[in-house]
């Protein structure tokens, strides 16, 4: 699967939700085996309108339109559809402002906080500057 199939999979789930993550973070980065041989919990996180996280969600709407483009020529169908699927992911960040690292806080903290807040996501995604 290709990282655009697999955020697409991600965006589309489940309406209202990001996917952004699987696994404890902590866990994972002690963890030196084969993924075959993990026995460590897979948990899933996602970010919502109760669990805002508007600089994943924006980064990952840049990733899908920015992944359209890539497919433009070869495969026009689902070029359209990443970005179609990248303007939901936008409005959904924009509708539900808050850091992802807050919503989720020791489930991706220390590894992926948000330090500089998702202001500079949502200016940079959405266009305006």
């Amino acid at each position: 699967m290709s990282s655009s199939s697999c955020l697409l999979k991600c965006a589309r789930a489940t309406p209202g939700k990001l996917y952004v993550g699987v696994g404890d973070p902590n866990a994972d980065h002690k963890c030196w085996e084969r993924p075959e041989d993990m026995d460590t919990p897979r948990t899933v996180y996602s970010v919502s309108s109760s669990n805002p996280g508007s600089d994943v969600a924006a980064e990952t709407a840049s990733a899908l339109a920015a992944a359209s483009m890539v497919f433009r020529e070869v495969d026009p169908q689902y070029s359209t559809s990443l970005l179609a699927t990248s303007k939901i992911v936008m409005e959904f960040a924009i509708k539900n402002q808050g850091n992802y690292s807050d919503s989720l806080s020791s489930s991706v903290c220390p590894f992926y906080c948000s330090y500089s807040g998702y202001k500079d996501e949502l200016i940079i995604s959405s266009g305006r500057f």
